[in-house]
């Protein structure tokens, strides 16, 4: 184990090794600040006031967290693939990208929602209670479709 910790001006820093493992804290005013690294994962947390963030990369991939207030948001990159969620009070939202595919879901008390867009087709699904409602749009036609119960 190598421990080091030094202070400059407001500034505290420590960073230590153990086996494969490099971990970094450092305060600077409201800000603390960790970043680690343990064989080809590396991940960074940092508060500032009440953020928390959180990032980390593996592989290809690149993870993003973050708290403020009541949101939490998440974000991640995979090839060619975008993700996001977030949640705020009771409503989680989710919006993903894939070539040419944007993909939106939402909830809210007992509503679901989807909207995706591939070209020139914009796609609309929602729940609630029984209901489940479809609407598209291609060129220049609007169609839309409805259920609730056995009615369509």
């Amino acid at each position: 184990m190598t421990s080091e910790q030094s202070w400059y001006g407001g500034v505290t820093w420590i960073q230590s090794w153990y086996d494969g493992v490099t971990w970094v804290q450092s305060w600077y005013g409201g800000v603390t600040w960790v970043l680690s690294w343990y064989s080809g994962v590396t991940w960074v947390l940092s508060w500032y006031n009440v953020v928390t963030w959180v990032q980390s990369w593996y592989d290809g991939v690149t993870w993003v967290l973050s708290w403020y207030d009541g949101v939490t948001w998440v974000k991640s990159w995979y090839g060619g693939v975008t993700w996001v969620q977030s949640w705020y009070g009771g409503v989680t939202w989710v919006q993903s990208w894939y070539g040419g595919v944007t993909w939106v879901q939402s909830w809210y008390g007992g509503v679901t929602w989807v909207q995706s867009w591939y070209g020139g087709v914009t796609w609309v699904q929602s729940w609630y209670g029984g209901v489940t409602w479809v609407q598209s749009w291609y060129g220049g036609v609007t169609s839309e479709q409805s259920w609730y119960g056995g009615v369509t």
